[in-house]
């Protein structure tokens, strides 16, 4: 009879968690379809010109082996998402190799 009883009650408390889960989730998306509609309204458009990168994701970017660790400080310091920090560090890469007189005027 306890397992009987424990088992119900988890069965009721999943239960509860999915309803309550799925309600915030449904109430979530009105909210972002409010706010989509406001910024819409006042002509809003964010800015979304990437943050000049720190010396030290600079210099990681311009060392041997560190690109990972560029993106990941290019990541942390602006909340850049990765493709636009990748983006960034490749282009700081092309920029170094640029005034490289070895690397072919790549």
């Amino acid at each position: 009879m306890n397992n009987l009883v424990w088992v119900l009650t988890l069965a009721m408390g999943g239960a509860a968690w999915m309803f309550d889960h799925q309600h915030l989730m449904q109430r979530l998306r009105e909210v972002e379809i409010k706010l989509g509609q406001l910024m819409k309204h006042v002509n809003f458009e964010p800015d979304m010109t990437p943050v000049a990168p720190s010396q030290e994701v600079i210099a990681l970017a311009r060392t041997p082996g560190k690109k990972i660790a560029a993106i990941k400080a290019y990541r942390e310091q602006t909340g850049a998402g990765l493709r636009e920090a990748n983006d960034v560090v490749e282009a700081i890469e092309h920029s170094s190799t640029l005034g490289d007189p070895g690397s072919g005027g790549r």
